[in-house]
């Protein structure tokens, strides 16, 4: 089982027991407020069954994690780096979500923080970018804070909850010195 870890973190390999702490905050309106749809239990189930087949794929390009908060053992969150399609050599992207419970800890930041790392110094990826809906002011800012730079904006290309997203901030961390 692929691991990694922070001080207050554990980030493993999905589990299909994960499913049930997903659907605990996936549920949640606060959670799912700039996401494309409600995850069901099933949904999130699929979910999770596709991302233990993609992590099992060799080579490595998809690392689906769920983030553990080591002291108390539970399952907080989950973050997502894959490779991309194109040039899955040299780039990724990430994706993250948490149980709205343990937002404002700094937990998010963390497990992106030690992810970003990896990306770069162990899969040698120069760009990896990620997106955020512009409203979704804690996640600009956990992005921000990472080091990823705001690289522009596209509108109407998120499909959310309530319509459309009427603007999606793009963000990347780039790593000149991992050029191929």
């Amino acid at each position: 089982m692929f691991t990694l870890e922070t001080p207050r973190l554990l980030l493993r390999d999905m589990v299909l027991e994960d499913a049930e702490a997903f659907s605990a905050y996936n549920e949640d309106p606060e959670y799912y407020r700039y996401l494309v749809q409600v995850s069901t239990k099933q949904s999130t189930k699929e979910f999770v069954k596709n991302a233990i087949e993609q992590n099992a794929i060799l080579p490595r390009r998809h690392f689906y994690l769920a983030i553990v908060e080591k002291e108390s053992g539970k399952v907080i969150g989950d973050i997502v780096l894959g490779a991309n399609k194109k040039y899955p050599d040299h780039m990724a992207g990430v994706g993250y979500g948490m149980n709205p419970q343990y937002w404002n800890n700094g937990y998010i930041s963390e497990a992106l923080k030690v992810v970003t790392e990896f990306g770069h110094n162990e899969m040698g990826y120069h760009r990896i970018d990620s997106g955020a809906d512009a409203q979704n002011i804690g996640s600009c800012r956990t992005l921000e804070k990472c080091g990823y730079k705001k690289e522009g904006s596209l509108a109407y290309v998120a499909k959310v909850r309530d319509g459309w997203s009427e603007e999606t901030f793009q963000y990347a961390s780039i790593r000149v010195d991992k050029l191929k």
